[in-house]
């Protein structure tokens, strides 16, 4: 039986997801605490992040869904500590934890990070023929974060954030060790995520 197709204009085009890995700026759309980015329950945290700048400039506009997982005690204790890792990057990331604290317990509100921005280094890997774009290590960081000082970021971006979301250098000291090595340069696309996570 014949049917009325309104055909599209093209046929081109990508989705909306990151499809390369790099290192890229960031603005968090939507922020979880207990619930995944399409609000499923989880044991973690979620943000839902936009593209503003990056290695990658075919990657701007598009989309990634950062899922941090709490720490499984079922794993070992380097998963473990990994996983609170990553929760720690992100939590300095996005103004909620001072580097200061490092060790400390710390309260904070993870689901309340809508409107700040973020610079995260992403990675490709495939696992039986399907690629896949994931966080490479910790590598999350505070936009004035001085590891991330050589990183591409959005003017536009930046120029919209609040005065209060904004960091000096010395606010990252506990941070940045004489023996860290530079930040990758823009246009690389590889970068030594285990250096970059230093201090973490």
């Amino acid at each position: 039986m014949a049917r009325t197709l309104n055909s599209s204009q093209d046929i081109g085009g990508e989705g909306k997801a990151v499809s390369e890995g790099g290192t890229f700026h960031c603005s968090v759309v939507r922020s979880a605490d207990g619930a995944s980015t399409k609000g499923n329950s989880m044991n973690g945290i979620s943000a839902l992040l936009t593209v503003l700048a990056g290695t990658v400039p075919s990657q701007v506009e598009k989309e990634f869904h950062l899922h941090l997982y709490d720490p499984d005690l079922s794993k070992s204790e380097a998963s473990q500590e990994w996983s609170t890792k990553k929760q720690t990057a992100y939590a300095i990331a996005i103004n909620q934890m001072e580097p200061s604290k490092l060790g400390e317990s710390v309260e904070v509100e993870f689901g309340e990070a809508d409107g700040q921005q973020i610079i995260i280094t992403l990675e490709e890997s495939e696992y039986e023929g399907k690629k896949s774009i994931d966080l490479a290590y910790a590598s999350i960081f505070h936009v004035d974060d001085p590891r991330a000082a050589n990183f591409p970021k959005s003017k536009e971006g930046l120029s919209i954030l609040p005065a209060e979301l904004r960091r000096k250098p010395e606010y990252f000291a506990a941070l940045v060790k004489k023996t860290s090595p530079p930040a990758m340069q823009p246009g690389q696309k590889k970068v030594d995520n285990a250096d970059l996570t230093k201090g973490l």
